[in-house]
């Protein structure tokens, strides 16, 4: 085994410092488990950005790609069952579909096709959140637009005390959701199938969204393994991508509590600058910005003056 796991670290490490796959991509160490071969393929592979691994495939990749999938599908996998993986790839899947799953956090999280692949630049909004609060607070939390549940479970997972609701209008997405915290025995989190626009009885502590952002306009200009495979209600507000936090910054003390606060996700786009001057023009509110590893604003904080 251990020689099997040196030879297959080996190879992965030459093929990414070959050009195998692109900088983006990090190995990260064999953790100790009783697979360390398939937990270190799971997490290269599940750390692949959805939209910049598509068909053009060179032949050093295909042969990243088909030693991965020899050591992450199941034990009993026939080789049709890895020749249908790389298909799909070929095809422009994401890879989290193809395998099912991705990692996000310390976790892995459920991802079937039809449900919205948690990106690593979205951890941040969970680091914001504790950067704010102690382990021991008790607070309540909505998490809108939940997808496969990966903000809301996490953030349960690390805050005991925290009573936390994750919304999605899609079916798929609540079962899935649903799904993961069960698999990770969360307990402390409600996912409900909820339009944020209709929901009007409740405050919350905090709230915390990546939303829709990309315009109906832009969907095109997305890659193929994007805009054909991640849900249309989760990539865009079919709009011109403001809708959400126009609600959001219109309707702060509506949805929080005294003292309470938002955080979300915005893009490096053209509505980038759009979404700051709104929020900069709202004289009730205060506002922290929070940027990603590339030096963008990615999360910002909203709390009312």
């Amino acid at each position: 085994v251990r020689a099997r796991e040196s030879t297959l670290t080996s190879d992965v490490s030459t093929m990414i410092l070959d050009g195998a796959v692109g900088s983006k991509y990090s190995i990260i160490s064999v953790s100790e488990s009783s697979n360390p071969i398939r937990s270190l393929t799971f997490k290269i592979t599940s750390n692949f950005v959805p939209g910049t691994f598509s068909a053009n495939l060179t032949s050093r990749t295909c042969l990243f790609v088909s030693t991965l999938f020899k050591y992450l599908l199941p034990y009993d996998s026939t080789e049709s069952s890895e020749e249908k993986s790389f298909s799909l790839l070929a095809r422009d899947v994401p890879v989290q579909h193809v395998i099912g799953k991705a990692s996000f956090y310390n976790d892995e999280f459920l991802t079937p096709p039809g449900v919205f692949i948690p990106r690593s630049e979205t951890e941040l909004i969970v680091d914001c959140v504790q950067n704010d609060f102690e382990d021991n607070t008790k607070k309540t939390l909505l998490d809108i637009g939940c997808g496969s549940g990966c903000i809301g479970i996490t953030i349960a997972s690390l805050y005991n005390n925290f009573d936390v609701t994750a919304i999605d209008i899609s079916d798929k997405a609540i079962k899935t959701a649903n799904e993961n915290a069960k698999k990770l025995k969360i307990s402390n989190i409600q996912i409900l199938k909820q339009d944020i626009f209709q929901m009007h009885d409740k405050k919350f502590d905090i709230i915390v969204s990546n939303p829709p952002y990309i315009g109906i306009n832009e969907l095109d200009k997305l890659d193929r393994s994007v805009k054909n495979h991640d849900p249309l209600e989760a990539l865009s507000d079919q709009e011109d991508g403001l809708k959400f936090y126009k609600y959001f910054i219109n309707n702060i003390s509506e949805l929080l509590e005294t003292d309470g606060c938002i955080y979300f996700e915005i893009p490096n786009s053209q509505i980038t600058h759009q979404i700051i001057d709104m929020i900069n023009n709202n004289n009730n509110i205060e506002s922290i910005f929070f940027k990603d590893l590339e030096g963008n604003k990615r999360v910002v904080k909203l709390y009312l003056k």
